[in-house]
């Protein structure tokens, strides 16, 4: 279990920064845009069929769950096992307040996960 937790990768195509809880892997860098900007994440190493959580936590505290269609979002691995992601802060969080976010990728009923953080900006 340990060779699989850190033989994951995940890799931001915003160069989101996440460091894994699980190990000491990391990508560094920021990410910001608009609230009508795609976010997007993108990860390998993952064991087919794991399911991905998503949830960012607001610059005045309140904690969000990506949501797509209507319901929490949860991603299930493929059988490459790529995780790719995007969402739109506008349109998939029930809030899209400007400011820093944390933001948190977990396997779904574990506390593995993978924390970062990203900046919505203003318009103006």
């Amino acid at each position: 279990m340990r060779r699989f937790l850190s033989s994951v990768a995940l890799v931001a195509i915003f160069a989101v920064p996440f460091a894994s809880s699980a190990s000491a892997q990391s990508i560094t860098g920021t990410s910001s845009g608009l609230p009508t900007d795609i976010f997007s994440v993108s990860g390998e190493g993952f064991e087919p069929g794991t399911r991905i959580t998503d949830v960012l936590v607001s610059p005045s505290g309140q904690e969000l769950t990506i949501l797509l269609d209507g319901s929490p979002a949860v991603w299930v691995i493929g059988d490459d096992g790529l995780l790719s992601t995007q969402f739109t802060p506008i349109s998939d969080l029930p809030a899209a307040e400007a400011g820093t976010w944390s933001h948190r990728l977990c396997i779904e009923g574990t506390e593995t996960c993978w924390t970062g953080s990203i900046e919505i900006l203003t318009g103006e």
